[in-house]
């Protein structure tokens, strides 16, 4: 069934990012020519977003998150799934997420372009009583963002020094992996549960996953020497690394990690969220979102 287009007269809020809250009222005014009922709120912190977008659940039918994708994952763990459609307008760093959908030009272009998208079922993960759309991870993935977040902010930009700096200190994952009719003990430096293919800026790790076929696409890096996980880097930025020593890929709906030694941090859409529980299970919700693409 085809989806319906988007009715420009909907009523909806957009959340600006605090790195764009400078330009709200030039996105308010853009807005306004193509989406003239979508109020835009810059709020001052990632409570008062949460806030927000909570209580839009019975007044707005679009929320619109505008930034980056550490923005689009604040909305979606706000928002009310089951009754309002989420948006993305790309205006953040890394824009992962908005990368499947193809945005490009400047901002006129792209509130023009988010008008024309339809709402489209699409898969959201959750973990730890969290949801996310885009990446989970932990191992060298959170803690390769927790670097960053310590890093010079021109040096931080740079993902793959970053990767580089995290891996020379890095001690494993040590647990259990199941995932359908895969089990696997031991001893892992990455575990990943991908929604869509790229994390990092545009790294296409998952390079066969889709956000609507109702599975997570699961990236588990064996305990192999340091120096033949810096040889993977290169054919990872080509999405060419499946099938190389070490790499385990594959389909989920669901993935669960046993942990045996404790894990600082999760990585969900490039955000870090403290981690305390020693199991982990990976979820894919099927189509539970509507999404403009």
């Amino acid at each position: 069934m085809a989806a319906a287009e988007l009715d420009h007269e909907i009523r909806g809020l957009a959340i600006v990012s605090r790195n764009n809250a400078s330009r709200t009222a030039e996105i308010q005014a853009e807005m306004k020519v193509h989406l003239p009922h979508v109020e835009c709120v810059a709020p001052n912190s990632l409570e008062e977003l949460s806030q927000v977008v909570r209580q839009s659940a019975g007044t707005a039918d679009l929320v619109v998150a505008v930034g980056g994708d550490g923005t689009l994952h604040r909305v979606l763990n706000a928002c009310d799934p089951e009754r309002q459609i989420l948006g993305i307008l790309p205006m953040g760093t890394g824009n992962d997420f908005a990368r499947q959908i193809g945005y490009s030009g400047v901002l006129a272009d792209r509130v023009w372009q988010l008008s024309t998208l339809k709402p489209r079922p699409t898969d959201f993960g959750t973990v730890a009583g969290h949801r996310y759309i885009n990446s989970a991870g932990l191992g060298l993935d959170s803690a390769t963002l927790a670097r960053r977040l310590r890093m010079n902010p021109l040096l931080a930009r740079n993902y793959t020094l970053a990767f580089c700096i995290t891996l020379a200190g890095l001690q494993p994952i040590v647990g259990s992996v199941t995932a359908g009719d895969f089990r696997r003990r031991g001893r892992f430096w990455w575990l990943l549960a991908m929604n869509n293919i790229h994390i990092g800026g545009g790294t296409p790790v998952a390079p066969r996953a889709q956000i609507d076929d109702g599975r997570l696409d699961m990236l588990l890096i064996d305990c192999i020497p340091k120096p033949s996980v810096l040889t993977l880097m290169p054919s990872a930025m080509r999405g060419r690394h499946l099938g190389r020593p070490g790499v385990n890929y594959d389909q989920y709906r669901r993935i669960t990690l046993s942990l045996e030694q404790s894990q600082q941090w999760l990585a969900l859409d490039g955000e870090l969220h403290p981690l305390e529980a020693s199991e982990l299970v990976f979820e894919c919700h099927a189509g539970a979102l509507k999404f403009l693409r």
